[in-house]
């Protein structure tokens, strides 16, 4: 999902010259929408990813810990 935000926020997606239009406030304000909500899922996937090695960690640990207790 953040693929498709990130092309529909992108120059690919919505051409410069429309951007910079007198009449296009609202396709501005859109386009800023999606850059946030690319930056808003991206930030999301580097937490999840960081959680995933702090649990993967504590599993280790948890595990070696447990081994070394015998």
């Amino acid at each position: 999902m953040a693929d498709v935000l990130g092309k529909a926020a992108s120059a690919e997606g919505v051409p410069k010259e429309v951007l910079e239009g007198e009449d296009s406030k609202y396709l501005k304000e859109m386009h800023r929408g999606l850059e946030l909500t690319e930056s808003q899922l991206q930030q999301v996937r580097n937490t999840l990813k960081f959680v995933i090695f702090c649990v993967f960690i504590i599993i280790i640990f948890s595990f070696w810990k447990g081994i070394g207790c015998r």
